[in-house]
């Protein structure tokens, strides 16, 4: 059914057009069952060439989705208005700026690990934010094996009612998909994956962001998560990246500076 209204929407000549060229394509359409609605057609030709295709458009069609729904996003996220204790926290043990939303709370603050947990729960759901911050000391802290890393250290923070359960990747079920970016105009690396609760059965979608502060020789990550059994998660999992791309590493002031020289 899906790829009789593929041909019907694109054609065949658009569709023998892709098949020539790389044998994959995404085309956009708008508003066909709705107004200002968009919608992405992934089309190739045989599994490999679809797989592929969607891992290589990926970040294109996930950035467009995001913006399109961008003001409705942070209407909803932020209807509560902010809550200015735990930015404060943030800003004061991490030197970070983060627009925490009014209904967070404060799951956990470990100085240890240097992380602050933050968390919001919604009926039989949870969604979760734990915000660190450590010393840029290589560049495999930026790889895929470096940020599973340092996931499943700051997943120890997270726990069940079992004993010695914790939160870890698995990327034995879906690949950890990785990615360069900017964020607050500063190179950043996105992960994204689905998490488990290692002597549990929990699990649920991931999205995480390490910002390099090349300039103070620090590194920045926000690991956002959503635990919600039987809903869909792509709204909360929409919120909780929208929340995170709020990060900003606020300029010390040059008094400031010169001391610390």
């Amino acid at each position: 059914a899906t790829a009789r209204m593929i041909r019907n929407d694109l054609g065949e000549q658009k569709l023998e057009q892709i098949r020539r060229d790389k044998g994959c394509s995404v085309v956009v359409g708008k508003d066909k069952w709705a107004k200002n609605q968009t919608i992405f057609y992934v089309v190739g030709f045989g599994e490999d060439k679809l797989a592929d295709c969607i891992a290589s458009h990926f970040p294109v069609v996930a950035k467009r989705i995001n913006e399109e729904d961008k003001e409705i996003i942070e209407a909803t996220v932020y209807q509560a208005d902010l809550n200015y204790d735990l930015k404060a926290e943030v800003l004061g043990q991490l030197g970070l700026e983060l627009r925490v939303p009014g209904d967070f709370k404060k799951a956990k603050n470990n100085t240890q690990l240097d992380a602050i947990w933050l968390r919001r729960d919604v009926r039989d759901a949870h969604i979760g934010i734990i915000v660190h911050k450590r010393p840029y000391t290589s560049k495999k802290q930026l790889s895929k094996a470096g940020m599973k890393e340092i996931i499943n250290e700051l997943g120890t923070m997270v726990s069940s009612w079992i004993v010695d359960s914790k939160m870890r990747v698995d990327d034995v079920n879906l690949p950890m998909f990785v990615e360069t970016t900017s964020l607050d105009n500063k190179y950043a690396v996105v992960g994204r994956g689905i998490w488990e609760m290692d002597n549990d059965f929990k699990g649920g979608p991931f999205v995480c962001y390490e910002i390099l502060d090349e300039k103070n020789g620090q590194l920045y990550v926000l690991y956002g998560y959503v635990f919600a059994p039987g809903e869909d998660k792509r709204n909360y999992l929409q919120e909780v990246e929208h929340i995170i791309r709020t990060a900003k590493i606020p300029e010390l002031p040059k008094a400031v500076e010169a001391q610390d020289q």
